[in-house]
């Protein structure tokens, strides 16, 4: 069964969030760095994906305030997002 753009989306940014956290407790520059790196590329293909991807009022509220959060996240890491 393949995935929906939903499915992808959320896969997307909880990743972003996972990474995000991976940046912020490391005590590793270049494990933070790579992180940070691989957090943005999950959030840049989420928006991406988001704005060609069709979605509910319900799915829509959800989808937007994860992506927020991983947006305020990356900015904490000092993302220009």
């Amino acid at each position: 069964m393949p995935l929906r753009e939903l499915d992808l989306l959320i896969i997307q940014i909880r990743t972003g969030l996972t990474w995000t956290r991976v940046a912020r407790v490391s005590r590793y520059e270049a494990r933070r760095e790579r992180g940070k790196a691989h957090a943005r590329k999950a959030y840049d293909g989420a928006v991406k994906l988001l704005e060609k991807t069709f979605l509910r009022q319900s799915e829509a509220a959800s989808i937007r305030s994860n992506l927020m959060n991983l947006r305020t996240e990356l900015r904490r890491l000092g993302e220009d997002v």
